[in-house]
């Protein structure tokens, strides 16, 4: 068995180790983005939104917080869902905020 050397990728060739790339500056001052959200990212957001909604105990029947089986399914169930739509959100918020700094630079 080849033993991997410390901080390369299993698949690498020596000499040929990944080189991660280069983070983005960090923002310095504020940033104002206008979120239009539309089509799939509209359908994330109310996706979102529903996963919140129903993950906060406050929301929950009286049935629904004395079943224990119950109020685990709820947060089984949305967990994943608040997740993959804050993701996709996160997403559409980095694209558009991207697109204004690389707008913002060219001026």
């Amino acid at each position: 068995m080849i033993e991997q050397e410390k901080g390369t990728h299993p698949m690498a060739r020596p000499g040929k180790e990944l080189i991660p790339a280069p983070a983005p500056i960090p923002l310095t001052e504020s940033l104002t983005i206008q979120l239009t959200l539309c089509g799939q990212d509209l359908e994330h957001f109310n996706e979102y939104r529903e996963a919140v909604h129903a993950l906060n105990p406050d929301n929950w029947s009286t049935e629904l917080k004395q079943a224990f089986t119950g109020a685990n399914d709820q947060r089984g169930y949305y967990s994943p869902i608040k997740a993959t739509a804050g993701e996709a959100l996160a997403s559409a918020l980095y694209e558009q905020a991207e697109a204004q700094l690389r707008t913002r630079a060219a001026d």
